[in-house]
């Protein structure tokens, strides 16, 4: 079983480590600090040579204890016999008899805490000596380990809610991702922090309604096209039954039917070939392509494989080329200009127009067939859409030339748009961006 909440304790432990640090840190300095202070102010005192340097002038000597006492400190200088001389507080005890002697081996000598003996010598004897009381700190030791306890309490909780604040929406994100591989499709991490967690559970949210639309768009297709095949198959199958039981000639009409039907046949699994491939963002491989070139070539195939509408094309010399792939861009112009073919009357001009607008190069196929209803305007780009006008014609496909037409042009970087007159016609308009100056050349 996978344990849960690892990451979460690694980042209390780290963060205790590093309060545990800081609050160790903080003891060393203060256990270094206070002796190296203590050291400094335990040299042997001016104060006391001065106050037995002036031990015979009374105003002099009151001058020294008076500076003391405002120093805060206690000094209080004896003989060597333990006569006192000078103090400027309640007398210090004197030494013992041992203590002076170590006193003049040592030069200082502790007495306690905060309280200690300095040897005062007359050349290089020991004359006499300065005892002297520091004050108390001004914050105790035991309030600033006090003080150091509270501060780690307070940096161990904020640690711990870090820790759960970090640790919470990653296992959110965990467990989202978790069901929609799955097979939850409808798992989503939905994290709102404005952080680089937010923003990973927005892309991991953004890619799993991609995922979803795809696959969802891909079942649908699948079942489209499992529709649409029966048709042609019932059609194959009726036409060898005919030819089975007919004539020779009976035969050869069956045989163009079938032979037309499997063309349908192929131009289907191309269609879902291409808009798979469109889905999946493959790789396009692209070429400058001059934008007179792509409308001459879906004119000239519009004249040889149905000569029944007059083709224009209106494309001005000097147009910038455009970038793509020459196959799929033929492909878009070629099922345009094939519709319009079947949604127009015999003898009825078609036109292929490019002009350049801006940083583009705007292409337009326009018809002046049975139109577009209102209605249906919307639903034209979606796939196997078909009107019910265009169901009623033998000419009528399955539905799937303006959706990969739309997937091409959007995967060129390019815009595709329709608009459409019932009775007058529709003109339907490709923007596609100027190749860039390198590409051109």
């Amino acid at each position: 079983m996978r344990k849960r909440g690892r990451l979460g304790l690694r980042i209390y432990l780290f963060s205790l480590l590093c309060v545990g640090g800081a609050v160790a840190l903080i003891l060393m300095v203060l256990s270094y600090v206070e002796p190296a202070m203590r050291e400094t102010s335990e040299s042997p005192p001016e104060e006391a040579m001065q106050m037995l340097e002036a031990r015979g002038d009374a105003p002099r000597l009151a001058a020294l204890i008076d500076a003391a006492t405002r120093a805060d400190h206690v000094i209080t200088v004896y003989a060597v016999d333990g006569t006192l001389i000078a103090a400027s507080g309640p007398p210090i005890p004197p030494l013992s008899a041992a203590q002076v002697a170590k006193l003049g081996q040592q030069g200082v000598l502790r007495l306690g805490k905060g309280k200690f003996a300095n040897a005062l010598l007359a050349d290089g004897k020991l004359v006499a000596y300065g005892e002297v009381a520091l004050p108390p700190p001004v914050i105790p030791r035991t309030l600033l380990l006090g003080i150091v306890a509270v501060v780690s309490l307070l940096l161990m909780g904020v640690s711990l809610l870090f820790a759960r604040s970090l640790a919470r929406p990653l296992r959110t994100l965990a467990q989202a991702a978790s069901a929609f591989g799955d097979g939850d499709l409808e798992a989503r991490a939905r994290l709102t922090g404005a952080d680089e967690i937010g923003a990973a559970g927005a892309a991991f949210d953004g890619m799993a309604d991609h995922l979803t639309t795809l696959m969802r768009s891909q079942q649908e297709m699948m079942g489209n096209v499992a529709h649409e095949l029966r048709t042609p198959i019932a059609r194959i199958r009726v036409a060898l039954e005919l030819a089975g039981e007919g004539d020779a000639e009976t035969a050869r009409e069956v045989l163009a039917d079938i032979d037309a039907d499997l063309g349908d046949l192929e131009r289907l699994v191309d269609d879902v070939l291409t808009s798979v491939r469109l889905d999946l963002a493959a790789p396009l491989h692209r070429d400058p392509l001059p934008p007179a070139e792509l409308l001459t070539a879906a004119a000239e195939r519009a004249r040889s494989g149905r000569p029944r509408n007059p083709i224009l094309v209106d494309a001005p010399a000097g147009l910038p080329a455009i970038t793509g792939d020459a196959a799929l861009l033929r492909r878009v112009f070629g099922n345009l200009v094939d519709n319009a073919q079947k949604y127009s009357d015999a003898g009825t001009p078609i036109t292929l127009r490019a002009r350049r607008a801006g940083d583009r190069v705007r292409l337009e196929v326009i018809d002046r067939g049975m139109g577009i209803d209102e209605s249906d305007l919307a639903s034209v780009f979606d796939p196997f859409f078909r009107t019910d006008r265009s169901r009623a014609r033998a000419t009528g496909g399955v539905g799937l030339g303006l959706s990969i037409a739309r997937k091409i042009v959007v995967a060129h970087g390019g815009e595709i748009a329709l608009t459409s007159r019932p009775g007058v016609g529709t003109t339907v308009t490709v923007a596609l961006p100027i190749a860039a100056p390198t590409e051109a050349s």
